[in-house]
């Protein structure tokens, strides 16, 4: 894949990243939507560096673009970096371990394997090798590109949605927007059984992911008819449009849903979803 960024763009994170190392992956939602010739402004870029290196990376950043909002996520020593109305997103290269009671895993410095292996879903598995002074790259170990072709979501190991429960939420999410079918392996693995795992404030925001995507209907009524939206109390999903803005949605369904809009209340988020949309 010819993987082309905005020149400027592009110039701007080579001359930023091959200061610290060689060569450097763009993986993720944004190669996806390009072999869909959908535009994205999310770039998500992996680094074989070690940990330490990314804060000299992110003061670096700061240093020579003062004005944009760089910030640094020190639990995943990660940089999040807008820049030029692009939302960049540079980790390094890591192992996820997770454990029986939590959906957040511990992270260690990893392989390439390492980091294929914590992803979710093929289609966001392939990845671009841009090296210094090389043409770029395109690998693809699960055949991410092949499952685009077939427009099918297969899983990129059996226990991702019990290592991650969230990624049951993500899985509808991409079905609709992408209009992609779900592979038969995982139709039989989905299971609500994995939400302990999930706090009230964890399955909240997913819930505010989905009423952000047009097709916000269709992904409920998907996790409805699979018993996963017991955690939120949402038995009934009302009529919406895709163009009604999210507060207009939320409003909806928690009309709709007495026990949900209690527990919005108990968050002390209905009464700010009130202020704004009087």
């Amino acid at each position: 894949m010819n993987l082309k960024l905005n020149e400027s763009l592009q110039f701007n994170i080579e001359n930023t990243l091959f200061r610290f190392t060689d060569e450097f992956y763009v993986v993720g939602g944004y190669i996806r939507d390009a072999a869909l010739g959908i535009e994205s402004k999310d770039i998500d870029i992996v680094l074989p560096v070690e940990f330490m290196a990314m804060n000299d990376i992110f003061d670096f950043i700061k240093e020579n673009f003062p004005l944009d909002k760089v910030d640094f996520i020190d639990e995943y020593y990660s940089i999040h970096w807008r820049h030029m109305e692009y939302t960049i997103d540079i980790v390094p290269m890591r192992k996820e371990i997770y454990s029986h009671e939590s959906h957040k895993p511990q992270i260690i410095e990893g392989t390439f394997i390492d980091d294929l292996m914590r992803r979710d879903f093929t289609i966001n598995s392939i990845y671009v090798k841009i090296v210094k002074g090389k043409p770029n790259m395109t690998i693809d170990p699960l055949n991410g590109l092949k499952a685009i072709t077939e427009k099918t979501i297969i899983l990129n190991y059996t226990d991702s949605f019990k290592d991650d429960p969230t990624r049951c939420f993500r899985l509808f999410i991409y079905k609709n927007r992408l209009n992609f079918k779900i592979d038969d392996s995982i139709l039989s693995i989905i299971s609500r059984d994995d939400f302990y795992k999930l706090s009230n404030f964890n399955v909240v925001n997913e819930l505010m992911k989905i009423i952000n995507e047009r097709n916000t209907y269709e992904i409920l009524s998907d996790l409805l008819s699979f018993e996963l939206l017991d955690s939120l109390h949402i038995s009934v999903i009302p009529a919406m449009k895709a163009s009604d803005s999210a507060d207009e949605k939320l409003l909806a369904i928690l009309k709709s849903n007495n026990a949900t809009l209690n527990l919005f209340k108990e968050m002390n988020i209905y009464s700010k979803l009130i202020k704004k949309v009087e």
